[in-house]
């Protein structure tokens, strides 16, 4: 798996959901934090790099390497999301709805780029 080629997709990704959040507190009067909404978007993409790092790191080593970093590198993503999310939450007093909501959205999306990715390459391995 490329990683350059994953690191270009989903940062276009990344300037897309930028703008449409741009694009949001344009047409929304409401006051809604730019900074909460960004810093989920934020922290949804390099939980995206790191993951995919990860794997294609793994992608090509023998199982148990390959099911190690899998693994050891989910736990270390949820943690660091979930350390993160506290402190900006707890200490920082981030707009949580604003935060988790922005996060949430582009995860997803985020997650689905990242499974595309892993089925092209599958689909490159059969034939």
């Amino acid at each position: 798996m490329r990683f350059g080629r994953f690191f270009k997709k989903s940062s276009v990704l990344f300037a897309i959901c930028l703008i449409i959040s741009e694009l949001f507190l344009v047409l929304n009067e409401d006051a809604v934090s730019r900074w909460s909404l960004w810093t989920g978007i934020g922290i949804s993409f390099l939980n995206t790099i790191i993951g995919f790092a990860i794997l294609s790191w793994g992608i090509n080593r023998s199982n148990k390497s390959f099911l190690i970093s899998v693994y050891g590198g989910m736990i270390f993503r949820f943690l660091l999301i979930f350390a993160l999310l506290f402190i900006l939450i707890g200490a920082l007093q981030a707009e949580m709805i604003t935060l988790i909501s922005s996060f949430m959205i582009t995860y997803f999306l985020f997650l689905g780029l990242e499974v595309l990715q892993i089925h092209k390459y599958a689909e490159m391995q059969k034939d």
